[in-house]
């Protein structure tokens, strides 16, 4: 895979965007897979806006898939709280 394909802070953003404004409200699987998820810009933090969404928004998400990514140990703490919340509440 090109590095070019990669999601990386950025595009995390915008996908943030579209489940926040409830473009993807009937999503039920989200699956962030090898990618480059890290802050690619002074104040961007892609892991904690995910989590934030998640614990906020309303939509119907049954299973979060992340895996393969260098999630930083702040970046997995966010998602990790994410989970807890939005699943468990």
């Amino acid at each position: 895979m090109e590095n070019d394909c990669l999601i990386r802070g950025a595009g995390m953003s915008a996908l943030v965007e579209a489940l926040q404004g409830n473009h993807l409200k009937h999503l039920r699987v989200l699956a962030i897979g090898r990618n480059d998820i890290a802050a690619d810009s002074p104040g961007c933090m892609p892991c904690r806006d995910l989590s934030t969404c998640l614990q906020t928004a309303h939509f119907q998400l049954r299973h979060l898939i992340v895996e393969d990514n260098d999630l930083t140990d702040v970046g997995a703490m966010h998602i990790a709280q994410a989970v807890g919340d939005y699943f468990f509440g």
